[in-house]
């Protein structure tokens, strides 16, 4: 204490004085931490301010990390029961439940104050449970905390995440029932959405899966009924939209997430996609006096969907996927439905379009 001393701290019965080489020493009741000796390794260097209660102190660090001694009852053991704290305190502290927590309550409040005298509070209650797993979060790791499954997702903590969203995909339209039929259009896909550490604030989050369209039956002395539209997909701020349905006869294709491909006769288009989510479809091509007639795929979330043939009866493959490992595994999301096609008169084959790969 003979020299280089910047500051002194007090409490009730001790002293803590801080040196401008970042150490501390102590000196009063050992209990009211006076006696630092089983956090003296963390006091030797690099400590920028320390704060006090009635009984105990702690001292802030230049890497953020926190160091208390004194009276447990007095905040000089520890914090809360595993909750650990990694931040530069001048923007944000964050608090972690530990994978190694034992199932149980938790509960606790944590302040802290930075040298610019900005106060930060964390509260954290709830049940920690054994083990969760929540895949797609941080390379599928098991988390435990405070989670609730009923109406949706309750996250206890913050979490960078990455997300993948894909809605229902889009029903074919179906063909005519006789000779003056043509072929339908491919179904579009459900939209797709993805990104990489987008941060989960704690709170509910609702989830709704989008159902497929249904197809459209054969009906009619021309042509099918449209395609129906597929469900959206939410999952909180994230929508992802139903693929539209495929073109019938002479239709154009439902716009969507993916949009569904054009139905047969003449050159009618496919739908449009949603931009950012998927790619249109497929135009129809046919009608010509051999009675060939091809119906365009429906788009995907890589491609847009293919289109019919003008001189056969080979209609459009739907638009190709994306590749997502989200799970863990390599996957593709989100391909088109291929569209149909009919020869009614020449004979020749019929070849419907493949779905998007």
């Amino acid at each position: 204490l003979s020299s280089n001393v910047t500051a002194v701290y007090s409490n009730r019965d001790a002293f803590a004085a801080l040196k401008s080489d970042g150490s501390v020493v102590t000196w009063g009741n050992a209990g009211s931490g006076g006696n630092s000796t089983s956090v003296s390794g963390n006091l030797s260097s690099n400590v920028t301010a320390v704060y006090s209660t009635q009984l105990a102190f702690a001292a802030l660090k230049t890497d953020g990390s926190v160091v208390t001694w004194g009276d447990a009852s007095s905040g000089g053991s520890g914090g809360p029961a595993n909750i650990s704290i990694a931040s530069n305190l001048t923007t944000n502290i964050y608090t972690r439940i530990a994978p190694t927590s034992p199932a149980g309550s938790i509960s606790g409040n944590i302040t802290l104050t930075n040298p610019g005298a900005v106060s930060k509070t964390v509260a954290v209650s709830g049940q920690v449970q054994e083990s969760l797993q929540f895949p797609g979060v941080n390379g599928n790791n098991t988390i435990s905390s405070d989670y609730a499954m009923t109406d949706g997702y309750a996250i206890g903590l913050n979490l960078n995440a990455d997300y993948l969203v894909v809605a229902g995909g889009g029903g074919g339209a179906g063909s005519g029932t006789d000779s003056s039929a043509w072929g339908g259009g491919g179904g579009g896909a459900g939209g797709l959405l993805q990104g990489t550490s987008f941060v989960l604030s704690a709170g509910n989050y609702s989830v709704t899966v989008g159902a497929g369209g249904t197809g459209g039956p054969r009906a009619g002395s021309a042509g099918g009924q449209q395609g129906g539209n597929g469900g959206n997909s939410i999952f909180g701020t994230f929508t992802a939209i139903g693929g539209g349905g495929g073109g019938a006869y002479k239709v154009v294709g439902n716009a969507g997430g993916s949009g569904g491909g054009g139905g047969g006769r003449n050159t009618t288009a496919g739908g449009n996609g949603t931009v950012g989510q998927g790619f249109a479809g497929g135009t129809a091509r046919g009608g010509d006096s051999l009675g060939r007639t091809a119906g365009g795929g429906g788009g995907g979330a890589g491609a847009a969907g293919g289109n019919g043939s003008a001189t056969s009866s080979v209609a459009g493959n739907g638009g190709s996927g994306i590749s997502s490992t989200i799970t863990g595994t390599s996957t593709l999301y989100a391909g088109g439905g291929g569209g149909g096609a009919i020869d009614t008169n020449s004979g020749a084959s019929e070849t419907a379009g493949l779905g998007g790969s």
